[in-house]
């Protein structure tokens, strides 16, 4: 039977967590939670498999099963959960990466793919509906590998020594927090940066489940007693999870840790000990449904919530409680509907999981095959997504992707900058992710038969010098200033920090680039939503910005801000320059509209959608004006 205490540790640990990630303000390390299971989770295995080593009864089949199901079950209800809240308060790029994330949490990677993608301390993975599941990867890495290192250390040490053997492991482990190690492994191909690789690594974690070990092994040998001290390490827990500790809280928790696995602390039958224990039973449930609950409330206010802060917030408390309870509830039922169904069974069959696996393979289908359900997505709203493009996109947006499955925007020099068609003549796209989503609007037949064009876009960089990288003995300045004989289009999110840089700097940088025979076309203003008026719509079944004469009015404001730069900047002089005004695409008779035919020309609040950026082509004389150069 599973000790008492450790159910209040787990009450503990999943309770810092949901603080977190409720209000980050209210327990500044809650996060640490999750190390706290870790160390649990390190002495309950270790445990339960050295007590079967040693009765000679350690079978890896059995052992897996376990984890099968109890994983598993309660993995595919939480995940079918996720996709409904994520289906109706995700925008379809982020819906993508939802699908995703939920293939790679499936085949226990996650913690792999959230290190390649998201900081898990930025302001964006409080949006995200499953950030909470990298720690599953890694516990199931380390349960994937531990029985056999197990058996490994009772065939080469006697059951005497299991507490030197662990001591060794947990010595071992320490070399995963070198930055030398990090480095010498090249561990930076997969977690891309030191601090990611510290945080979402296996080897990097290592150390706490083998404290755990080192716990289990301690307490089979009966040596070191501190029951008497658990209610005061139990107490110092709280501190570690509120204060910055001269930045060893995590070495503190997981001390403290070890200390309360080794000896049993016993609960009295008080009713407050009895409410803790029964949410460590739950603890599971509440750590997987947490997070898309309060993840898709953050997004419904995000993208819906703009006449009803009053009552659907965060800040309001009887709407917290109604949280709070709403999440105790769904975790409460799958852990007595899902857990403990699928805990009683013994012996694996297709027809006991066949709800499981049926709901899996549908699951991971619509993961690697995700157009069917996002077919189904745009349904809702306007489609945004052109089903007979013959160029590959990242899915949910407009950005192009190369042959090696690379985005076009961001690649590290003109040497790599993706290419298309086979004309002669030359063209180079410098600009922001908002060019960048531009740029599939000039690939059609007849554009691409006379001109070869190249993207070379920076996110969020308008490509003015003196702007991000865009400075001397930079490779972006060596590169543009290196193309010649060509068409160059530039343009970008006309922002506050472009005019205080001045028109000097715009004509500067025209100046240079004209003066290699090159003829330079620059893009004017490009009104946009500002906002994802899209998912308002699919949440209100109404648009806010399109048609509003408000909008109109600030949107014609920022071009003629726009527009005056460029007048007074003498450039229209030069014959070799050209600017191109595209506040019409969108804009005229003092309303803005993004709609056509059912489209949306916008896949957010800034960068164009297939049909945004066919848009821009055909209603201005862009393409003209390539073609007659």
């Amino acid at each position: 039977m599973i000790r008492r205490d450790i159910q209040l540790y787990r009450a503990l640990a999943v309770i810092a967590v949901i603080i977190y990630h409720f209000n980050e303000a209210l327990l500044p390390f809650g996060y640490l939670g999750v190390d706290l299971f870790f160390v649990i989770s390190g002495f309950l295995i270790t445990k339960q498999l050295l007590e079967l080593s040693n009765k000679k009864k350690l079978k890896l089949s059995v052992f897996y099963f376990k984890r099968f199901k109890r994983i598993l079950p309660s993995l595919a209800t939480s995940t079918i959960f996720t996709l409904t809240i994520g289906f109706y308060n995700l925008s379809i790029e982020h819906f993508y990466e939802l699908l995703r994330g939920i293939k790679y949490s499936y085949l226990f990677v996650g913690n792999i793919f959230f290190s390649q993608t998201m900081d898990y301390f930025t302001i964006d993975s409080k949006r995200n509906l499953i950030i909470n599941l990298w720690s599953l990867s890694v516990e199931e890495q380390f349960y994937i590998l531990f029985p056999l290192i197990i058996i490994i250390g009772g065939k080469l040490f006697k059951s005497k020594y299991q507490y030197q053997f662990f001591l060794i492991l947990f010595l071992l482990s320490l070399f995963g927090l070198s930055e030398a190690i990090y480095t010498k492994l090249s561990l930076s191909k997969i977690f891309f940066s030191f601090d990611n690789y510290l945080f979402y690594s296996p080897f990097s974690r290592a150390f706490q489940f083998l404290t755990g070990s080192l716990a289990a092994s301690i307490t089979s040998r009966k040596i070191l007693r501190f029951s008497k001290y658990n209610r005061f390490f139990l107490v110092a827990l709280l501190p570690t999870l509120y204060f910055e500790l001269l930045s060893f809280n995590q070495i503190l928790i997981t001390l403290l840790a070890f200390f309360l696995m080794i000896n049993q602390f016993e609960l009295s039958d008080r009713k407050i000990n009895t409410v803790f224990v029964h949410i460590g039973n739950i603890s599971f449930s509440l750590y997987l449904f947490h997070q898309p609950i309060l993840a898709g409330i953050r997004n419904h206010i995000f993208y819906a919530n703009v006449n009803s802060e009053s009552f659907i917030s965060l800040k309001n408390i009887p709407f917290v409680i109604s949280v709070l309870f709403l999440i105790y509830l769904i975790s409460l039922i799958n852990y007595l509907l899902i857990e403990q169904t699928y805990r009683k069974v013994s012996l694996f069959s297709f027809s006991s999981f066949k709800f499981i696996l049926l709901s899996s393979v549908i699951i991971l289908s619509f993961t690697i095959y995700p157009k069917n359900l996002v077919s189904f997505f745009n349904k809702t709203t306007f489609n945004i997504e052109a089903v007979d493009q013959t160029y590959r996109t990242k899915p949910g947006t407009n950005y192009l992707i190369n042959k090696n499955n690379q985005m076009c925007i961001d690649q590290d020099s003109i040497t790599s900058a993706c290419r298309f068609g086979t004309g002669k003549k030359h063209i180079y796209i410098l600009g922001d992710s908002s060019i960048s989503s531009l740029v599939s609007g000039f690939l059609d037949t007849e554009t691409l038969k006379d001109f070869t064009i190249y993207e070379y876009t920076k996110s969020g960089c308008y490509p003015v010098i003196n702007i991000c990288s865009f400075k001397p003995n930079t490779t972006f300045y060596t590169d543009a200033l290196s193309i010649s004989d060509s068409i160059i289009l530039m343009g970008g999110v006309f922002k506050d920090e472009f005019g205080n840089v001045g028109e000097q700097n715009l004509k500067e940088t025209t100046n240079l680039l004209i003066s290699n025979n090159n003829k330079v076309i620059l893009l004017g203003y490009m009104p946009s939503p500002k906002f994802d008026e899209l998912m308002y719509y699919k949440k209100t079944s109404s648009l806010i910005v399109s048609k509003n004469s408000l909008h109109f009015q600030n949107e014609y404001q920022s071009y003629l801000k726009f527009d005056n730069v460029i007048n007074d900047s003498e450039l229209l002089n030069d014959p070799n320059f050209h600017y191109v005004e595209i506040f019409n695409a969108f804009c005229r008779t003092n309303t803005c509209d993004y709609t056509e035919n059912g489209n949306y020309f916008f896949i957010d609040g800034v960068h164009l959608s297939h049909y945004g950026a066919k848009a821009i082509v055909d209603r201005t004389n862009l393409k003209n004006l390539l073609l007659n150069n």
